[in-house]
């Protein structure tokens, strides 16, 4: 039986934050009193792990009892004289996901849904306070049955969105109730800053997530110094075992990824014909289905005066990418930048640098973007950072320094970045034998890359998830 919520019951909080489930009042101090309200749900934050469902608060010294029905919420209500635990099971929705639409006018929101009745998403330029509006616009989504028993695939699109605009979003249904509001702002202008991922590939060991930590300090050290990106961009590998729900749930779980426009690519451990959870996650904009798996295949956007072409380089049929890119390029002709996104780098600088695959790749693709007029590829599969030089095709064309770089390309040149993983799960050596790279660097920490655009310069900077720069470099026109 669901519990209720005990009317009056009230106890001293330390350091937590209570309010109610629809965004009211809420308390953040060192001890205050909260009544819990009659008949409605509370959601409590507290700490930094998340839970979803019913979870019950007794209070040490008096023993008095008050069931709490979470909806996103945490349950953990910090250092305090409290003591928490889960209950049965209310989770009616999860990994919740902002994602790219083919420009920054649109979005799509995925979800894991109990029920698939009545399943939307709500949203509106968000109120002074950071809610929905009164009346905000409403849009049916469309569902179908995820391999995750009990669960289902749900996904909506929200469109007509304004540049520079702070909206609020919720998904779910008045049946079988909604998420928490999150919040995100459009990008504006023309150029600005993303963010790249390399390889979270969160691994479930038992009960635990390995790398779920790492992924969510990332996020954070980034978006500390970067606070308001186009959109996040995660280079494949996003789990370790493409059918391990635990592992998905972990990559979605940071609060801060609800509040980005997030872009993926599918890397080798994301995909699986029998459980195929990536393209239950993901709705990737212009996609052209390579046959491989549903909602899989080549994918692009345009961000202001910057293209980004997203190829599932679990395919091997190098004709298929060439033909994908010749056409893409051609129907965005006014871009200034073009950015490749390509799972299994082409240029790296550890083991998988000799693979079969990764050697087909770099004789067989790369002078194809050269051709494309590719700026800059961005690449994870070797879970060590390099830089190349300028490359055309698998030549080099002219060399940098290890040191921070200023590049003029000229035509057919193009740059290469393998990026580290970004939640540190796993780590691997570096090798000899890598005449392409000019900067190389395993500092066994996770890191990121942000990537910043103008009209003339394109700059990608590379840091440890402690802030250390480890990296930069700066393309010209």
């Amino acid at each position: 039986m669901r519990p209720t919520l005990g009317p009056g019951c009230r106890a001293p909080i330390r350091g937590a934050r209570w309010g109610t489930g629809g965004g009211g009042t809420s308390w953040r101090g060192r001890e205050q009193p909260f009544t819990f309200p009659s008949r409605r749900r509370v959601i409590v934050e507290g700490g930094s792990r998340f839970w979803e469902g019913h979870v019950s608060l007794r209070h040490r010294s008096s023993g008095v009892l008050c069931a709490v029905v979470l909806v996103l919420g945490i349950a953990a209500a910090g250092p305090g004289p409290w003591s928490a635990r889960p209950a049965a099971a209310a989770q009616t929705v999860k990994a919740v996901s902002l994602q790219v639409g083919a420009t920054p006018a649109r979005a799509t929101v995925t979800w894991f849904a109990r029920s698939t009745s009545g399943q939307r998403v709500e949203y509106g330029v968000a109120t002074p306070a950071g809610r929905l509006p009164a009346a905000p616009v409403r849009r049916k989504a469309a569902a179908r049955p995820a391999s995750e028993r009990g669960w289902s695939s749900v996904h909506a699109a929200m469109t007509g969105l304004r540049p520079g605009t702070t909206y609020a979003y919720r998904v779910g249904s008045h049946r079988s109730g909604w998420s928490s509001v999150s919040r995100f702002t459009t990008p504006a202008g023309e150029y600005g800053t993303f963010l790249a991922f390399g390889d979270p590939q969160l691994t479930r060991s038992g009960r635990t997530v390995n790398g779920a930590a790492g992924w969510a300090r990332t996020l954070d050290t980034a978006l500390r110094r970067h606070p308001r990106p186009r959109f996040v961009f995660s280079l494949g590998d996003q789990v370790n075992d493409p059918a391990a729900s635990a592992e998905w749930d972990a990559f979605f779980a940071p609060p801060a990824l609800r509040g980005q426009r997030l872009a993926t690519l599918i890397g080798n451990h994301d995909q699986a014909r029998r459980a195929p959870q990536y393209g239950q996650h993901v709705v990737a904009p212009n996609l052209v289905s390579t046959g491989r798996a549903p909602g899989t295949g080549n994918a692009y956007f345009v961000e202001g005066k910057t293209l980004v072409i997203a190829l599932d380089s679990n395919e091997k049929r190098l004709a298929v990418h060439r033909d994908y890119l010749r056409k893409v390029i051609a129907a965005n002709p006014r871009v200034t930048w073009r950015i490749v996104g390509f799972h299994h780098s082409p240029f790296s600088g550890s083991s998988h640098a000799d693979d079969a695959d990764v050697r087909a790749f770099r004789a067989g693709l790369t002078p194809e973007f050269g051709r494309q007029g590719i700026d800059l590829v961005l690449g994870g599969h070797d879970h060590s950072y390099v830089r190349t030089h300028l490359m055309n095709g698998p030549r080099i064309s002219r060399r940098g320094s290890a040191n921070p770089t200023v590049h003029r390309p000229r035509r057919g040149e193009t740059l290469y970045l393998t990026l580290n993983s970004s939640s540190g799960s796993k780590m691997y050596p570096l090798v000899s034998g890598t005449p392409w790279a000019a900067k190389r660097d395993q500092g066994r920490r996770p890191t990121y890359t942000a990537v910043t655009t103008s009209a003339t310069r394109l700059t990608a900077s590379t840091y440890h998830d402690r802030g250390r720069r480890v990296d930069e470099v700066t393309l010209t026109r």
